[in-house]
């Protein structure tokens, strides 16, 4: 494929010409570098920023897995539309990467799903993540960078255990306000998208309906978490027993986000030879820049260290997957739905490679 094309393949697998990507508002040129923050790197940059064992040409994989079916409040299976909508496609074309849309997931409703051992819609949550692992697992395997689109943060088992599948030693950075580590027994919602970690460390002490196809893939030296500030009591106690590293918005305001990146890699990927995967909920950013998100919590992440994060991350050249979740547009104004779906895309712009300068 020429620089003058993009590939987009959504439901009807359409490979856009330039002419084509022109009509889409999308550049039909090869990007360059402008004085502006919009790919100041330039395109021959980015393959020594973000390249860790991916296919060539750089090829990242955009799947929507938009269901709510983790907690109860509607309009999280909104959030992958208003992703695109803030312009997701034409941003990653233009840092230079090939761009697969494959749509969104047709995640099908279960009317009788009845609540297990004190988990809520097992058999909806297991059987959506079931396809997110087969998507998932597909793309990665071959060397494209799967970025997952959410939909509630329960979608990380399915994304996760592909992706510890597809790349070994994968290490995870877990960005959020909340652990998500909860297990049936020490939740007290019974909500999934409190629980995934738990999941994919294998920490339950029993099997749950439609979560049969699932292997425990995790250990608890391969993930660390930044910018926690809500975490359960049952939580800290399963945190503290697993010895899993945790930099809460404490160590952000006490070292700054700059060394807490720092510290973290070091301790997950401390010779920054291993494959990373970022999870990233929006709500660990504070709710005055990203109000349209389910589970806000004051005091969180500044737009800049929110970003930083996700710099810091390109700059290992080791990024194989991405995870953005709880985007909501069913929560707050017009204005606030694409104001949080705006910061959404550029947590993706800055893991994928563009910088400041």
């Amino acid at each position: 494929m020429s620089n003058n094309e993009a590939t987009i393949l959504g439901p009807k697998s359409i490979v856009y010409s330039a002419e084509s990507l022109a009509n889409l508002k999308i550049r039909d040129e090869k990007p360059k570098a402008t004085s502006q923050m919009e790919n100041p790197r330039g395109i021959e940059e980015r393959e020594t920023a973000t390249s860790f064992k991916l296919s060539d040409p750089l090829t990242v994989s955009v799947l929507g897995a938009g269901y709510q079916g983790g907690q109860p409040r509607g309009g999280v299976e909104q959030g992958p539309k208003a992703i695109r909508d803030a312009g997701l496609i034409k941003a990653l074309w233009k840092l230079g990467w090939e761009v697969q849309d494959h749509g969104d997931l047709n995640i099908s409703t279960i009317e009788t799903d009845p609540t297990v051992s004190g988990v809520k819609r097992p058999k909806q949550v297991g059987g959506a993540c079931s396809k997110i692992f087969d998507e998932v697992y597909k793309n990665a395997s071959e060397g494209k960078l799967a970025l997952t689109l959410g939909g509630d943060h329960s979608l990380a088992i399915g994304s996760i255990a592909a992706i510890c599948k597809a790349w070994k030693d994968v290490v995870i950075v877990w960005v959020d306000a909340h652990s998500d580590i909860n297990t049936p027994d020490t939740s007290p919602s019974g909500n999934l998208h409190g629980m995934p970690v738990a999941f994919l460390l294998g920490l339950l002490k029993e099997d749950i309906p439609g979560f049969e196809w699932l292997r425990p893939c995790l250990t608890p030296e391969r993930i660390v978490y930044i910018g926690l500030r809500d975490v359960d009591i049952g939580e800290k106690k399963i945190l503290r027993q697993q010895g899993i590293k945790v930099f809460s918005m404490t160590e952000v305001d006490k070292y700054g986000i700059g060394k807490v990146m720092e510290m973290a890699l070091n301790h997950v990927n401390p010779k920054r030879d291993k494959p990373i995967h970022l999870s990233y909920d929006v709500d660990a950013i504070d709710p005055l820049i990203v109000p349209s998100t389910g589970t806000t919590v004051k005091g969180g992440l500044s737009y800049r260290e929110a970003r930083h994060i996700c710099e810091t991350v390109a700059e290992t050249g080791n990024l194989v997957g991405i995870d953005i979740v709880e985007v909501n547009p069913a929560i707050g104004s017009s204005k606030e739905v694409q104001e949080t779906a705006l910061v959404a895309v550029d947590l993706i712009k800055s893991a994928l490679g563009m910088r400041l300068w």
